[in-house]
């Protein structure tokens, strides 16, 4: 290979070195991660869910860390402060219960808080039917959160290695990869 193409297959690689840093650093490097759970019900899975999520987050250059049975104020706050929030919780069409009170978060709580969620990278709500309405999508989209994961239909799971939690364990897995979410409904899901 003479030395003039062999300098610019040089250049190209660093290049492309170069790009592929800023890319992950544009997502992560000192951003904060909040995962929430509630302790709900004898089988509460969301421990053990939420500690792979976090050690998946934290191995991402995130600040994460994760709370259980946070109040209704604490978990909106998150929305504004956060690079990604990822929410374990019962749901409804449009919004999540927190606990065992029947205190619920809804797409419009989200939207009279907040005119604005653009520094918001990442919204998983890991919880039964709060996207079969479209509502919560619709709400962070316009808000400009960048991507986010809800469910249309219920969800199983009978341990924290199988059904939802596993899918969610999925989901950080392949983030920590470097895979990226985007926007197109699917039958199961809604994304945005």
């Amino acid at each position: 290979m003479n030395k003039r193409l062999k300098n610019s297959v040089l250049c190209l690689l660093f290049a492309i070195c170069l790009l592929f840093s800023y890319c992950q650093n544009t997502y992560a490097a000192g951003s904060v991660a909040k995962v929430y759970y509630f302790t709900v019900g004898e089988n509460c899975l969301g421990p053990g869910t939420s500690s792979y999520i976090v050690s998946k987050l934290s191995g991402m250059e995130y600040s994460a860390s994760r709370y259980a049975n946070s109040s209704k104020s604490t978990i909106l706050s998150a929305f504004g402060n956060s690079k990604v929030v990822h929410i374990l919780a019962h749901g409804a069409p449009g919004r999540f219960v927190i606990g065992d009170t029947g205190t619920s978060i809804s797409y419009s709580d989200i939207n009279s808080k907040y005119s604005s969620l653009s520094g918001l990278k990442f919204v998983f709500l890991e919880s039964c039917l709060i996207a079969s309405n479209s509502n919560m999508q619709n709400t962070l989209k316009n808000l400009g959160v960048s991507s986010s994961l809800a469910f249309k239909e219920s969800v199983f799971a009978g341990s924290d290695s199988d059904g939802i939690h596993y899918y969610a364990k999925r989901v950080y897995y392949h983030l920590s990869y470097g895979h990226t979410t985007s926007y197109g409904p699917m039958s199961r899901f809604s994304t945005s």
